[in-house]
């Protein structure tokens, strides 16, 4: 039996949370291979029927009823697919933290509930700093990204993908220190192929090496647990 529990629990915990990134990017590397290829089988098949014509007419045709197939394919599928990816990384992002934050409160029944009823990641990161100890980087660029993808993923969910008329100038300011992704002209956020994983990267930086990093003052119950995981 483990000599310390809440060591034994935040071992599984940053176990768990690289499973679940590991997942996450199989399925990233599966998905956008199999969109390429067959994106790629379509346009073949649309060259080849095209060729086998010599009728402009009957070309146009084929061309139109080829367009609607090669967009929803090259354009909807893989919107709405990096949409669905970007909210499920900050997820994996939110769950980690308030689970971290629940450990700490279970294993310290003295300090406060933690509060996650606004700001999800921002509350649990202060109740991190303040009652578990975890001294994180002042100059953090992951946190820094982290707070601007926080902005995405609520216009995901809230909008769907569409920036307010209001917003817009906010959103190019946002955006302009991020790459593979942009505004598209209907004013809606548009993910490039390599954002989904390099927003995986920049979560998996803040959790591993802030939240579990050595270093941080260790809680009262944990006895310099960092030491071991």
């Amino acid at each position: 039996m483990n000599a310390n529990p809440f060591r034994f629990q935040t071992n599984i915990l940053r176990t768990t949370f690289a499973l679940r990134v590991e997942a996450l990017q199989e399925t990233d590397q599966f998905i956008e291979k199999a969109i390429k290829t067959e994106v790629d089988r379509k346009e073949r098949e649309l060259e080849e029927r095209l060729e086998e014509s010599q009728d402009e007419a009957e070309q146009e045709a084929i061309r139109e009823y080829s367009s609607d197939d090669l967009y929803l394919l090259s354009e909807q599928l893989p919107k709405n697919y990096r949409y669905s990816m970007v909210v499920s990384i900050y997820s994996l992002l939110e769950q980690t933290m308030v689970r971290l934050c629940r450990m700490i409160k279970r294993h310290n029944p003295g300090i406060p509930e933690p509060n996650f009823r606004a700001g999800i990641i921002f509350n649990a990161k202060q109740y991190l700093t303040v009652h578990g100890g975890i001294r994180f980087r002042k100059a953090s660029r992951n946190w820094t990204r982290i707070i601007k993808y926080n902005k995405i993923r609520n216009l995901i969910v809230h909008h769907e993908g569409l920036i307010p008329k209001n917003e817009i100038d906010e959103y190019k300011r946002i955006l302009r220190s991020l790459k593979f992704v942009r505004i598209d002209f209907h004013r809606r956020i548009e993910i490039e192929r390599k954002f989904v994983p390099r927003m995986l990267g920049t979560i998996v930086g803040f959790v591993m090496s802030e939240m579990f990093r050595a270093g941080s003052k260790p809680w009262s119950v944990t006895q310099n647990w960092r030491q071991d995981i």
